[in-house]
């Protein structure tokens, strides 16, 4: 087994650090993460689910000309609302 050399010895430490900063970074951000995932309340989570879905698709025209962007939006609501709705049209 040959010895370590002082340069060597230096890129392995600095490796050894890189190493270690990016497993910190990485924790930190996944504590981060699941700290903003805990703040989200009850009502909060109700509020988000009644929002629309929204999906969008890109895609080039069968020409290549065109570039076409599709929006759709799924908004779901009881019958009566929009029974209400329409009545005071």
């Amino acid at each position: 087994m040959a010895k370590e050399t002082k340069q060597e010895k230096h890129q392995r430490k600095w490796l050894e650090n890189r190493d270690n900063e990016e497993e910190e970074e990485e924790t930190k951000m996944a504590k981060q993460e699941n700290k903003q995932r805990q703040e989200l309340s009850e009502s909060k989570i109700e509020q988000l689910n009644k929002q629309p879905i929204i999906e969008t698709s890109i895609k080039k025209s069968e020409n290549g000309m065109f570039v076409i962007h599709r929006t759709i939006i799924t908004d779901i609501r009881p019958t009566k609302y929009y029974e209400k709705v329409l009545e005071r049209m």
